[in-house]
């Protein structure tokens, strides 16, 4: 009888130039594209919802039900390099770091996961100044259809 010994399975991993380990060339490349010019997430407006701005890299988190202006597009990131960037100690992969990569006011609603209901999470783009203010003069209209209505004509 012979025994004889064959690796089967290897596992690929890419190291950064600051020595990150990364599951796939994807991430390595974008964590050191962003290690290099963090700007790409430096110059995103986030605020909370009363409007403040919030400096992600300072709370190092981008927090559930706040908001985000992209004045521009942006490149997709994926959320792990995003987390790695901003300083998430534990690089947790969640949705709420899926940034939005088209121009837009957008607000990350996690209302669902808090409440215990299924369905989206994450990212919900806000409809514009403009829109709004079409539904108000709507909204306006039909207020004084009702009250000449009511009014008896």
């Amino acid at each position: 009888m012979r025994i004889e010994k064959i690796p089967v399975e290897f596992e690929e991993r890419y190291i950064a130039n600051d020595g990150r380990v990364w599951r796939t060339q994807t991430e390595c490349e974008q964590y050191e594209e962003l290690l290099a010019d963090p700007s790409p997430l430096k110059n995103l407006s986030f605020f909370d919802s009363e409007g403040n701005p919030i400096d992600i890299f300072q709370i190092k988190d981008i927090p559930a039900f706040s908001y985000l202006v992209l004045t521009n597009g942006i490149k997709r990131y994926l959320p792990t390099v995003v987390k790695a960037i901003v300083g998430d100690p534990y690089g947790c992969d969640t949705s709420s770091y899926s940034l939005p990569t088209e121009q837009g006011i957008w607000y990350n609603d996690w209302s669902n996961a808090y409440n215990g209901a299924y369905g989206s999470n994450g990212w919900v783009r806000q409809p514009s100044i403009k829109s709004l203010q079409c539904e108000i003069n709507d909204y306006q209209r039909k207020i004084k259809l009702f009250q000449k209505m009511q009014q008896g004509g």
